[in-house]
């Protein structure tokens, strides 16, 4: 979830995964509903906002005109360490009592008569097999032909994955040094990305039919717009910033340190997304704040864009989807979703913070 798949929306990402997860809770040992729910929440915002192609990275980077390539490479010493560690400190909470399953859990909707319910739907589908003609089993057909169109799950992941390998060889040949044309057409990221879009499509045909591609590719362009929108604000915000002169003004404030900018732009970030609620408009309005000093202030734009994200992931609240969500499926009280998801991904973006701060040591 934080390293790939951050590109499915992250609503429809914790739908599809939820129930395998909370199947997988009682078998993880201790306080295994809220572990698990603290690692969702974690990778899930982690990955959309700091790791390339999540939507708020790639926003992002757009404001700050940072290679998608380099962009994901540095997004990923960010990621790893950061779900790792944070995810660590909150299993350690958890066990020193932080976590109280009688009042932080509640039964999850229909868990108590979800097996009656399944035999109820065995014994109908019993009954419809039962039922055909000349003694054939018309419904079992049905369902074995389905099954037998299904596309595996690695072949629907194929394009995404060739399009990220192509950005990430592209961007370590520049930093190598080595720029063969072939390996710099096929590693820009529009390149890369239409490649990967073409496979999707081709792929999706033959799972879902065109009208289902049509229906993807239309529901793509109308989740953009928003995205599009966002980063013109932001871009906005910071030609308006430079034309002003405010940009003079910020150069000389923060000229005495490259580490106070960083933890400025991530403060302002955590106090925007607490206020509004969004990840994305709260990350791109903080880093619009500094993207015209930033090459006067000699920090990498990458640095600023990482600590844009760090910040906007501070306090998820009763204003996200995500909190609702990981409340409701994994059968958290809101009390119970507060700790997993509004202290735990608190935590990532303080720790997300301080490997930006390593970072800030060597480039």
């Amino acid at each position: 979830m934080s390293t790939a798949l951050q590109t499915i929306f992250l609503d429809v990402l914790l739908v599809i995964s939820a129930p395998l997860a909370r199947r997988i809770a009682p078998k993880i040992g201790q306080h295994g509903t809220a572990r698990i729910a603290t690692a969702m929440a974690i990778a899930g915002e982690v990955g959309i906002v700091l790791m390339v192609p999540g939507v708020g990275a790639v926003a992002l980077a757009g404001l700050l005109g940072v290679p998608f390539g380099k962009m994901m490479i540095f997004g990923f010493l960010v990621v790893v360490p950061t779900v790792l560690i944070s995810v660590a400190i909150m299993s350690f909470f958890f066990s020193r009592g932080f976590w109280k399953a009688e009042s932080d859990e509640q039964l999850v909707l229909g868990e108590e008569t979800g097996t009656g319910a399944r035999k109820l739907e065995a014994a109908g589908q019993d009954d419809e097999v039962s039922t055909g003609s000349n003694g054939t089993a018309p419904a079992a057909v049905n369902v074995q032909t389905q099954q037998q169109r299904e596309t595996p799950l690695f072949l629907l992941f194929v394009p995404l994955l060739t399009s990220l390998v192509l950005i990430a060889g592209g961007a370590l040949s520049e930093m190598l040094g080595y720029e063969a044309g072939w390996i710099m057409l096929i590693g820009n990221p529009v390149v890369a990305l239409l490649i990967g879009l073409i496979g999707t499509i081709l792929v999706a045909r033959s799972a879902v039919g065109q009208k289902g591609v049509d229906r993807g590719i239309a529901s793509g362009f109308k989740e953009s717009g928003q995205i599009l929108l966002l980063t013109g604000v932001g871009g906005s915000l910071a030609a308006t910033v430079s034309t002003a002169g405010l940009g003079d003004i910020l150069g000389g404030f923060f000229s005495a340190s490259t580490v106070a900018p960083l933890v400025v732009v991530w403060g302002i970030a955590a106090l925007l997304h607490i206020a509004v609620g969004s990840v994305t408009l709260s990350g791109i309005t903080a880093a619009g704040l500094l993207a015209p000093i930033a090459p006067t202030l000699g920090i990498d734009p990458v640095l600023i864009a990482l600590a844009a994200g760090s910040g906007a992931l501070f306090m998820v609240h009763v204003t996200s989807n995500t909190f609702w969500l990981l409340q409701s499926l994994f059968g958290q009280t809101v009390r119970g979703a507060l700790k997993t998801v509004s202290v735990g991904v608190s935590v990532a973006s303080i720790v997300a913070l301080g490997m930006v701060m390593i970072l800030n040591i060597f480039i």
